[in-house]
């Protein structure tokens, strides 16, 4: 109890200082290693999944070395972890997390197996404070997807948020892609 405190605690505050440095203008010249950036999202969402029981299935990180994108690898890995912890806590069973770079811009995509966003989430999952379930609030601070597109942001990319829908129509998952231009060579 008192580890999954101080982790959380530990989160926390990554997410204040993110939010903190959210209306700093990107680093200038700060490039980092994708595929750097993949091995520390492929290590640590493994680790929570792990933590959390749940399925965890990682793709394409071992097919980014050598890539750059403009910003710093820590900041970003948070970013996707933010994700993926989100994932990891609504999902039923199962948690992917596909990272590619496709037409000049790396995409890290995150899929759950859960209730997927509700339409105000998906409209307004980003915005500072945001809590969509007001029942989780004492351990939900509505900082997470705001930090992480935040960051995304100053790295000149983009954060995109949506549901997977069955054949029916119905949500069965929810999906959040960051996508992030690749630095020139």
């Amino acid at each position: 109890d008192i580890a999954a405190a101080a982790e959380r605690l530990d989160s926390y505050v990554g997410l204040l200082s993110g939010v903190a440095r959210a209306g700093a203008a990107p680093s200038e010249g700060r490039r980092a290693d994708a595929g750097e950036v993949a091995a520390a999202v492929e290590a640590d969402a493994r680790a929570l999944a792990h933590t959390e029981g749940v399925a965890l299935s990682v793709s394409g990180a071992e097919d980014l070395d050598g890539l750059e994108v403009p910003g710093d690898a820590c900041e970003i890995s948070r970013a996707a972890m933010n994700v993926v912890s989100n994932a990891v806590e609504h999902a039923s069973e199962r948690v992917s997390v596909s990272l590619r770079a496709e037409g000049g811009i790396l995409e890290i995509e995150v899929a759950d197996d859960g209730s997927g966003f509700s339409p105000e989430a998906l409209e307004r999952g980003c915005e500072r404070f945001f809590q969509g379930d007001p029942s989780r609030a004492g351990a939900h601070h509505g900082l997470g997807l705001y930090a992480a597109s935040e960051v995304v942001r100053r790295c000149g990319g983009e954060i995109g948020l949506s549901n997977d829908l069955a054949r029916d129509g119905a949500v069965q998952g929810a999906r959040v892609v960051l996508s992030i231009p690749l630095a020139d060579s």
